[in-house]
């Protein structure tokens, strides 16, 4: 069964296959940063859950807390509006936004409170065709050693799509947390082409197909990130497995 992948922005994007429809670091707004948030317009529409595109999302994830990922007055917006099966999301956030954990509660299935050490696993099974293993990892960047970074490794309608969010690059440890697994399609930010350390995590995972985002829309790419990932992509396309890049507003693909 087929996979449609929209990006609202950043790394927020919307997987649906057949009746699983899941929204993943998909709520946030630009501000203080250098990376798009949710357009008005879109955000407007997510909230509001009239049109097709934003109806019937039963799951909600997060990887972590970092507001060009997550926005908690967004959410509770948005979950005000919205009925869904299940809410993940670090349970540190959830302590600091009672009023949001108190609406994820009230609008949610399950609230699934992420509170893992480092080597450890949960497995959810959600329907027949979808199933998460989720893991922790520690944010890249020395600044953010102390940010929990959730994995997202989803077993939809038969293929296995990783979502590592902003992880630091440590291959031996996905290597570990991945053992036994295929990976089909892997979700990275650029810099996990970019460096070396972060192609050998891709090495290490091994995904059938990656897909880049994490980009600026045009109008907001003060970082350069539209000129540097098509010539880094094409830097290391030998060793790279089948690349593309998901980087404009409402783009759609299918997996």
């Amino acid at each position: 069964m087929a996979i449609h992948v929209t990006l609202l922005a950043n790394e927020g994007i919307l997987l649906q296959s057949g009746n699983a429809k899941l929204l993943i670091d998909g709520i946030h707004i630009r501000e203080h940063t250098d990376f798009s948030g949710l357009s008005e317009s879109v955000l407007n529409d997510l909230i509001a859950g009239e049109k097709s595109t934003y109806q019937a999302i039963q799951y909600v994830l997060f990887t972590h807390h970092h507001e060009d990922h997550f926005s908690p007055e967004k959410t509770e917006a948005f979950l005000q509006n919205h009925k869904i099966r299940g809410f993940f999301l670090p349970e540190k956030q959830m302590l600091k936004n009672p009023s949001l954990s108190e609406i994820a509660s009230q609008q949610s299935e399950t609230v699934y409170q992420l509170s893992l050490a480092l080597g450890e696993k949960m497995e959810v099974t959600l329907t027949d065709t979808l199933s998460i293993t989720v893991f922790c990892t520690i944010h890249a960047g020395e600044a953010y050693k102390d940010i929990e970074n959730y994995c997202f490794l989803l077993h939809l309608s038969g293929k296995n799509i990783l979502i590592i969010g902003d992880s630091e690059y440590n291959p031996q440890y996905f290597k570990e947390m991945l053992d036994g697994e295929t990976v089909d399609i892997l979700f990275v930010n650029p810099m996990f082409i970019r460096l070396v350390p972060g192609r050998k995590v891709v090495e290490a995972i091994n995904p059938r197909q990656l897909i880049v985002y994490h980009i600026p829309f045009e109008a907001d790419d003060q970082l350069q990130f539209r000129s540097m990932v098509p010539k880094t992509i094409e830097r290391h396309r030998a060793k790279l497995p089948p690349t593309q890049i998901l980087w404009d507003e409402l783009q759609e693909m299918i997996l």
